[in-house]
């Protein structure tokens, strides 16, 4: 796997996707009759892009779990990923405030049809098999390939912006980016995606946690329309309060680099200026940089944005 591949990887995601969304959309306008549960939309959407991923490393015949850096870290290092997490809450709150200057909140625009389903069943498919699914695609196998560019700071910032395109919608791209970059530092310096996955886990569960809690709350203020001076206002108010969590959580990301072997090693190389050709437990090698680009990715990330303009 190399950053070639990770670009047509993505084009491949993408392209399922779009594809399975237009075949239901298909079969909902020529089949009388025909609907699909709340549950089975979602879990549909995610194996949309599992699916393609596992018979992508299957014909490439890559090592699946080096593939999707699936390894061992400490229990302290998962221990520090939940306040990590929490901090950087508030920073997610206020890129979703600016997109609903433009845009409709589109978590808030589905919850009546989330809630009316069980609570364990939405649970697993929204907090524990979605972010499992995106982060085995996007943190595992595609960053995989594109970290192999030896450029890691580039290799982070573009699977963030691959994974809140994938979403293809405003609203939730600013704030998947911000996450796929937090994310993304927090996989690279330990080496693993478990801890992204729970950072990850903890971000869907906390949210369909709030909405099965205060479900009759959310339905009537899902009726209101906030004006732009109140969004504004929220917008604001989250700045604040994210400029001291924001600090913190970059700090507790330090502690969690300092806690795990060759963490900070890892730190330090994601902001070198020199292309870092291999890091590991043992050490940094410097190389000659390759061409993190390519034509597959740059024609699925446009496709993607364009949707997400045409939408808004």
């Amino acid at each position: 796997m190399n950053q070639k591949k990770s670009g047509w990887l993505y084009l491949v995601v993408i392209v399922s996707l779009l594809a399975g969304s237009h075949g239901l959309r298909f079969l909902y306008a020529k089949v009388p009759g025909f609907s699909v549960s709340t549950r089975f939309s979602l879990m549909y959407g995610e194996l949309l892009m599992l699916i393609p991923t596992l018979v992508f490393l299957a014909i490439l015949n890559e090592d699946v779990s080096e593939s999707m850096r699936i390894h061992k870290v400490k229990l302290t290092t998962l221990l520090l990923t939940v306040p990590f997490i929490y901090l950087i809450m508030p920073l997610m709150a206020m890129c979703n405030a600016l997109t609903m200057l433009v845009t409709d909140n589109i978590v808030a625009s589905v919850q009546d049809s989330i809630v009316s389903d069980k609570f364990i069943i939405m649970f697993f498919i929204i907090a524990v098999f979605g972010p499992f699914v995106e982060e085995v695609v996007f943190r595992g196998a595609i960053y995989y390939g594109l970290r192999k560019s030896r450029r890691l700071k580039a290799a982070i910032f573009i699977q963030a912006v691959m994974f809140g395109l994938m979403h293809m919608n405003l609203n939730q791209f600013l704030y998947a980016f911000v996450i796929g970059l937090f994310l993304g530092v927090l996989s690279e310096i330990t080496g693993s995606i478990l801890p992204s996955f729970l950072g990850h886990m903890i971000i869907n569960g906390s949210t369909t946690f709030s909405i099965f809690s205060y479900k009759e709350a959310l339905s009537e203020s899902a009726n209101l329309t906030l004006t732009k001076g109140e969004i504004l206002t929220v917008f604001f108010l989250y700045a604040g309060v994210s400029i001291i969590t924001t600090f913190i959580a970059v700090i507790i990301l330090r502690v969690i680099a300092k806690n795990e072997p060759g963490g900070m090693l890892r730190l330090k190389a994601i902001f070198r200026r020199e292309p870092v050709f291999e890091i590991d437990r043992e050490g940094i090698r410097v190389d000659a940089k390759t061409r993190i680009w390519s034509i597959p990715a740059m024609l699925a990330m446009f496709v993607s944005a364009l949707i997400v303009i045409l939408k808004i």
